[in-house]
């Protein structure tokens, strides 16, 4: 239980970071982190989620849990407790962050502090391919099981 709620608490921090990553420009955010140390604590935690996202999707892959964050919480509140689906619905929020905006929103920064200009199309690009991650069938997952199975 103990477990449970360290982890909740870490990604509560990895949503709410996120959250201010998406908000603020690139310039606000830096200064965030100059300025207080949690914040760059929060950026590694954000960045370190990634792996946990790939695994929630490995998850969503092999149909043992919705994309959906209230059928998650249903899904695992019935199956380990209330802790457990609290924790699942965090970590839901944060891959479904990491699958439709994060990465197109830091590259989408990068190119804006370059050219000046935000561009959208790593926004666009970053939504058709977590549709594409969210189905259970998708074509990534299928293309990775069949090279590791053939490998």
């Amino acid at each position: 239980m103990i477990l449970t709620l360290v982890f909740s608490v870490v990604f509560l921090i990895v949503f709410l970071n996120s959250v201010l990553i998406i908000g603020t420009n690139t310039n606000s955010y830096n200064l965030l982190k100059e300025k207080y140390p949690i914040v760059t604590i929060a950026y590694g935690l954000t960045m370190l989620s990634l792996f946990f996202a790939l695994f929630q999707v490995g998850m969503i892959y092999r149909s043992e849990i919705s994309v959906l964050p209230w059928e998650v919480w249903y899904q695992e509140s019935n199956r380990h407790g209330y802790e457990s689906g609290v924790l699942s619905v965090l970590w839901s929020l944060v891959t479904l962050v990491w699958m439709f905006i994060l990465p197109g929103h830091l590259y989408s920064n990068k190119v804006a502090v370059k050219e000046g200009v935000r561009p959208r199309y790593p926004y666009i690009l970053n939504i058709l391919v977590g549709l594409i991650l969210s189905e259970s069938s998708n074509t990534i997952m299928t293309a990775l099981g069949f090279l590791v199975s053939s490998g």
